[in-house]
């Protein structure tokens, strides 16, 4: 059951019981882009995007931070919306097949890809308000390619309340008549690390060259494939390594959860208060950022 966490961890936020405001940032990548015209971009996310930030030594416009961007959005609009053809272009060549959680299997091979067969019946999607942090931690050579890591404040991320019409909870939070409180609780409480290695030697290699342009633009997704040559050989958020093995189970470390934590733009009492209690409204999505080129690249 462990190993299940890291395939729905993203998936189980959307069934947890934000209208959103039409902030949008003056800057670069600040285009007008017409609501509902967004290519790759599910309607129950309308009001929701990626925010990114890096070291100031990680492109995240360019080379292998480009696929990671693509993987971890990629997963996380599939998974908020119970539907697997909600990827980017290319996803799907890009990712191997889960392997079987049987015997002494890997923890970051079952669930490179969302596993839709834990849900059964599909639940009804609800829109997804406010945005999401990513920060990409570190981005290191391993293995003949890349292992990142990357923390994923969920916190600023909201659904409409089940128990209070137009009301609005954290997607980190549950709620009961009594009130709204982070699940669970804790310094880390809405904020989830992952770990991510790719190469360039998948069993099916797309071929395709190394991005030439910025992947940088208004767009909350890419309007084409933008995995570049990179496949995406590992994924998990919880364990690393054969499921015998007892020191698998030690990613992330709590040195590493706090890392991730003290990434995240806002501190830890100001996460737990965005995270407790029913909102009038929903934290505001901004711009998408880096976000992604409108032009085919």
């Amino acid at each position: 059951m462990r190993a299940l966490r890291t395939a729905v961890a993203i998936a189980l936020i959307s069934l947890t019981v934000g209208c959103g405001g039409d902030a949008s940032p003056p800057g670069e990548s600040s285009t007008p882009v017409q609501p509902g015209q967004e290519p790759n971009w599910p309607n129950a996310l309308s009001q929701f995007r990626f925010h990114w930030t890096s070291p100031p030594d990680i492109d995240l416009t360019a080379g292998p931070a480009v696929a990671v961007r693509a993987y971890l959005e990629s997963y996380a609009t599939a998974s908020l919306t119970f539907d697997k053809n909600n990827v980017y272009p290319g996803f799907t060549e890009a990712t191997p097949e889960n392997s079987p959680q049987e015997g002494n299997y890997s923890y970051e091979h079952v669930a490179v890809r969302p596993l839709f067969w834990l849900r059964g019946n599909a639940p009804k999607t609800v829109p997804h308000y406010g945005y999401n942090t990513n920060h990409l931690l570190d981005l290191t050579i391993a293995d003949g390619g890349y292992q990142a890591t990357v923390c994923v404040g969920e916190y600023t991320q909201f659904v409409p309340s089940k128990l209070r019409p137009g009301k609005y909870i954290s997607v980190g939070s549950s709620e009961t008549k009594d009130g709204v409180a982070p699940f669970p609780g804790g310094p880390f409480a809405g904020i989830s690390t992952w770990r991510i290695t790719l190469n360039q030697s998948g069993p099916t290699p797309n071929g395709l060259p190394p991005q030439q342009k910025s992947q940088r633009g208004p767009l909350p997704a890419p309007a084409t494939n933008v995995f570049g040559p990179w496949f995406i050989a590992g994924s998990s958020t919880m364990g690393w390594g054969p499921s015998l093995d007892p020191a698998s189970k030690a990613f992330p470390s709590a040195d590493l959860q706090r890392r991730c934590a003290d990434s995240m733009p806002d501190n830890e009492a100001e996460r737990l208060d965005i995270m407790t209690g029913f909102k009038d409204q929903p934290s505001p999505p901004g711009d998408a950022e880096p976000g992604w080129p409108q032009a085919a690249s």
